[in-house]
């Protein structure tokens, strides 16, 4: 008996231990970009919803609208971005995503799940990325930010 009362206690030592650090709560950074590109015939808008846990990304959620009035136009980016985002799925793992072509619209809504993700293999066939990677080979949220604000996205806190 007193040796399921040790047990016990120090099972239960162990789980107020562990329950008592700092635990990191979720957050959601947000980025916008848009691209007016009327000397070709569209304009893009894009929202970036980045998850993350202390400075470590853990998913992002996109939502990217091309607006043309060229149907030739909205077909290339339709095709380009299911193409994409299939073999970015195929290869790698982590991408949902949903590519809807209506009106003068091609909206792509995608999220990315870091932890479902094979992301080292993604960052060897992506050299550029380890910039934005920490030692454990995560995508950090300084990361993530600094590669959104290059394509002219802004960032809140």
């Amino acid at each position: 008996m007193k040796n399921i009362v040790k047990v016990f206690v120090a099972l239960l030592v162990v789980t107020l231990l562990c329950g008592c650090g700092t635990k990191q709560e979720e957050r959601v950074i947000k980025c916008t970009a848009s691209q007016n590109n009327l000397a070709n015939g569209y304009e893009i808008k894009s929202e970036y919803n980045i998850y993350a846990k202390g400075d470590v990304v853990k998913s992002v959620k996109t939502k990217e609208t091309v607006t043309s009035d060229q149907e030739a136009i909205l077909d290339t980016f339709e095709t380009t971005l299911n193409s994409t985002y299939g073999t970015y799925s195929k290869e790698y793992g982590g991408y949902k995503y949903e590519i809807v072509k209506d009106n003068n619209n091609v909206t792509s809504n995608v999220e990315i799940d870091y932890s479902v993700m094979d992301l080292a293999r993604f960052a060897n066939d992506n050299s550029v990325l380890k910039n934005y990677m920490n030692d454990n080979n995560e995508l950090t949220v300084d990361g993530l930010k600094t590669m959104y604000k290059s394509l002219g996205a802004t960032c809140e806190d």
